[in-house]
């Protein structure tokens, strides 16, 4: 039997070290491109001249409706005012089980009401642990109060992976004659950019 020299075992463990190295690197830089992925969504709100309106939360879900992150929700039904006016928001704060939220879960989403006018909000796929969520459809859901418990859903999907995706969301009013109170969300679409451009 012949014997192997030094020089070659030495050789192919600097192969396989390398080889091991540039494995790791790759699926390294795989995962940081999987942190720029970025879903886009935008919307018209027009701010509406009465009480017991403006009120509005966007949230994700995947497709079996299971709850994965809230992007915004205004800042006083996010605070507790859900509590006075239990009208607000009813599917959200379900689905997100909002009754539960920690004051950092709280302030992660709260703000303002906005003034009218087009508006965007970026999810960065991950769910509400900064956890990346895998590829595969996502639904994206904007709820609002139009007056007292007249509300409106908007829901679209978004498929996330390794290609660019776009949608537009579609309307549903509750009850059905709640559009009558105006147009407080519209021209709801998202845009999936798998590179975070």
């Amino acid at each position: 039997m012949k014997r192997i020299h030094p020089a070659v075992c030495l050789s192919f463990a600097v192969v396989f070290v390398l080889s091991m190295f540039v494995l790791v690197a790759s699926r390294k830089t795989r995962l940081a491109g999987q942190d720029q992925r970025r879903v886009k969504i935008s919307y018209t709100f027009h701010r509406l001249p009465r009480i017991a309106s403006n009120q509005y939360a966007v949230w994700i879900e995947d497709t079996k409706g299971k709850y994965v992150k809230t992007l915004y929700a205004t800042r006083f039904m996010a605070r507790g005012g859900y509590v006075r006016r239990p009208q607000c928001c009813p599917v959200w704060r379900a689905r997100a089980n909002w009754a539960e939220a920690s004051p950092e879960r709280i302030d992660a989403v709260a703000g303002a009401t906005p003034p009218s006018g087009n508006l965007e909000l970026v999810w960065d796929c991950t769910d509400e642990k900064g956890k990346p969520v895998p590829d595969g459809v996502y639904l994206y859901h904007i709820e609002g109060n139009l007056y007292w418990e007249n509300r409106v859903v908007w829901t679209g999907k978004i498929e996330v992976g390794p290609k660019p995706d776009a949608s537009e969301a579609a309307a549903q009013y509750f009850p059905e004659d709640a559009a009558r109170w105006g147009p407080m969300i519209e021209e709801v679409k998202a845009v999936y950019v798998p590179d975070g451009e």
